[in-house]
Parts: C-alpha cells; structure tokens; sequence
C-alpha cells in the first residue's frame, strides 16, 4: 500500500470512497510497474493460500492490477515477463464457474517462455498448474527435470530466486503421485 500511495493520482481516486482499487488502477503508469506486479502478485498468493473465499474476494485487485499492467503503456514484460506468467497461471487455477480457460492459460505461459526461457519460475508453474490441471504428467516432468538440471545462476541477479524454484520442482517431483491419477 505504501508503494502504491507514491501514485497521488491513485490515492486520490481511492480517496473519493466511490473507486475500488480495480478501477482506480486506471491511474498506474510504468513507474509503478514494480509497485503494482509485486502488490498483486503477493496479493494473489496470500489469498490462494487462504481459500476459495478469501481469493474470490481479491481476484477483482489482483486481476486489475495485472490487466493494467500488461497494458502496453505500462510495461507488459515486467520481471521476466510476469505478467504473462500471472496470465498463464491464472486462467489454469481459476474455477471453470470463474473462466477457467487451459487452452488460453498454455497460450500465456509459451509466450512467457518464449519471451524469457531461462526464467525457472515459468517452468515450475507450468508444471504446477497447467501440467497438473490437464494431467499432463510429461510436461510437469520435462518442465521440472530442466529446472533442476539448470545452474541457479542461469540468471545471476535472482540466483536466490533460481533456488527456491529449484527446491520447489523437487519437491513438486518427490510428491508427483499426489497429481496425478496413475
């Protein structure tokens, strides 16, 4: 929040009382790139980590805010193109009631792989979420033996980044039975 509020344009919309955070997203330029992809991205984080109820409640936030910043006028290639990435996961997670779309999600994630290929968190959500979602058990595990087998300094300035994700397609493999049905 304290992010956002260096956007007076944003705060005062907010300020009105008759603008949720979703609309007044309109006022976001590429100076609030950073601001706005790592706000929504921990934003829909937490609230999948806290239910249905609670990310039901939030994906008007989350969803405005990445919409407007894969608008071109921002920067829709932020953070290794992120926004594509937040694309391709969501339309693979979401209820099919809410959108749910596995053609689109898959269309979201190869243009972000081909926009960053070196990206490891590409691959493991692929995995994670459009792999497991249509039980494509090859992709999950192609997609999760290349993250493991990359050097975590395959981008140097978010090695730490690069580890994490690699901690996590193992883990994702060691518990592989737990997505799929054979």
């Amino acid at each position: 929040d304290k992010c956002l509020a260096f956007n007076t344009q944003y705060t005062a919309l907010l300020s009105k009382g008759d603008e949720t955070p979703e609309t007044a997203a309109r006022s976001f330029v590429k100076d609030d790139a950073t601001c706005v992809y790592w706000y929504a991205s921990a934003l829909g984080k937490w609230a999948k980590l806290s239910g249905l109820p609670t990310t039901l409640k939030n994906l008007p936030t989350v969803k405005g805010f990445m919409t407007r910043l894969s608008a071109t006028d921002m920067d829709p290639t932020f953070y290794y193109d992120g926004p594509d990435r937040y694309w391709g996961a969501y339309y693979a997670v979401i209820p099919s009631f809410a959108g749910q779309d596995l053609a689109k999600s898959k269309e979201y994630f190869d243009k972000a792989l081909a926009a960053y290929p070196n990206f490891l968190g590409t691959h493991v959500l692929l995995a994670e979420n459009w792999a497991v979602k249509t039980q494509n058990k090859d992709v999950f595990t192609k997609e999760l033996n290349w993250v493991l087998a990359q050097d975590p300094n395959i981008i140097p300035e978010i090695r730490p980044e690069a580890e994490a994700e690699q901690r996590k397609a193992k883990r994702l493999l060691d518990t592989i039975n737990d997505y799929f049905a054979n």
